[in-house]
């Protein structure tokens, strides 16, 4: 198994050094992936602290500028495909180790605000009213192209950003699409908040870390329609007790928290003027209890586009949740490096009793987590099943 992690210029992509052989944790998420959360907001990715040996290095490491918070992140790839991308955010040396706390892509994010940069310069020139008064309207493109006009926005400052490309724009509905991201509000509009709030109206947004070549690395930024599409659908085997095969074990959790039949939500406005509408489901079951739940979003100023927050929220909660966690062979028939998540597969599964009381079926599932430790040859994955409640039968 080809594990390793690189030293990396963030402002250039480019790979400074191979980092020494340690134990670390990587983590590779689409959206939040726990089971009793709504199945909200963009990616995030990790890379737990690293702790490395200075004796590793050699006497002509320029070591003050070597690990610099800010300057320098970490790239940690599988049999040469890149996986996970974080920032050097805090570092701790005690002469013989330095230990390294990593920050996510989501987090260099959280921190940026999508502001016209034309606008913070004309305010620096004397103009005290510019960022308040500034707009950047975007139309005519779907949600994820808006997420990708917000982040070009940022890119616009200089090196907000490690290198990015985009895919093409996707035309969208005018009336339905449309955002207007107003410079007053500061505490709303970072480029992590309002990509959170454009996933949370359907399309996976992801942003991927891929090579330039053999010493470069960008990101990119890709989104689905609503879902991220691959270009095959992966099969895995398993039953109980049956040795051999990707899949070591399995386990299959359920979960109502998430579940509504009567969906509010709220937008933009104060008081007697904060936009409302709500969404319900034509038929509530008369066998459980009826729930409701409340979603928000003020930078929605449009009744519309709060109705298809609303519309979109219940619809990803009607049914009960349903995961499977399983341990994946890392280097399998299906390699987990060629694994995303977001990635569709169809699992043939039989011994779990609440899963059609362990009789063998198979079933269409989606890879939304996968976890790993170095050197560890298994994976742990979380996958969720079309519905929990009418499982997605593909064969008898």
């Amino acid at each position: 198994m080809s594990e390793r992690l690189d030293l990396v210029d963030l402002t250039t992509g480019r790979l400074l050094r191979e980092l020494p052989d340690v134990d670390f944790s990587w983590d590779r998420q689409l959206r939040d992936s726990q089971i009793n959360a709504r199945r909200q907001n963009m990616n995030e990715d990790g890379i737990t602290s690293l702790s490395l040996p200075w004796n590793a290095f050699d006497d002509e490491t320029n070591y003050e500028q070597l690990f610099m918070p800010g300057y320098r992140g970490v790239l940690y790839s599988l049999d040469g495909v890149p996986q996970v991308l974080s920032e050097i955010s805090d570092t701790v040396d005690d002469g013989d180790t330095i230990q390294i706390t990593l920050n996510s892509i989501r987090a260099m994010l959280d921190r940026l605000h999508v502001i016209p940069e034309q606008a913070v310069q004309d305010q620096m020139r004397g103009d005290p009213t510019a960022i308040a008064h500034a707009v950047l309207t975007i139309n005519g493109v779907d949600l994820g192209s808006i997420g990708k006009r917000e982040l070009i926005a940022v890119t616009q400052k200089g090196h907000a950003l490690p290198p990015i490309s985009f895919d093409n724009d996707r035309p969208g509905n005018t009336n339905d699409h449309e955002r207007n991201v107003r410079g007053f509000n500061l505490a709303n509009i970072t480029a992590g908040h309002l990509l959170d709030n454009l996933a949370n109206l359907g399309p996976d947004i992801d942003i991927r870390p891929v090579m330039v070549d053999d010493r470069t690395i960008r990101l990119n930024y890709t989104w689905g329609h609503p879902q991220l599409t691959q270009p095959r659908i992966w099969t895995f085997d398993w039953k109980k007790g049956a040795p051999g095969g990707d899949v070591l074990s399995c386990s299959f959790q359920r979960n109502a928290d998430n579940l509504a039949d009567r969906v509010y939500a709220t937008g933009g406005g104060s008081d007697e003027q904060t936009l409302v509408a709500v969404a319900q489901s034509p038929r509530i079951p008369s066998d459980r209890l009826m729930r409701e739940k409340t979603v928000s979003d003020t930078s929605i100023e449009d009744q519309g586009q709060l109705q298809n927050l609303a519309d979109n929220e219940l619809k990803v909660s009607q049914d009960v949740q349903g995961q499977l966690t399983i341990r994946l062979a890392v280097h399998g028939v299906t390699p987990v490096s060629r694994i995303c998540p977001g990635d569709l597969a169809d699992i043939t599964i039989a011994g779990l009793p609440s899963m059609n009381n362990a009789r063998a079926r198979t079933y269409r599932m989606r890879f939304m987590r996968l976890s790993g430790e170095k050197g560890n040859p298994i994976a742990t994955a979380l996958m969720d099943v079309v519905s929990a409640t009418s499982y997605d039968i593909l064969e008898e």
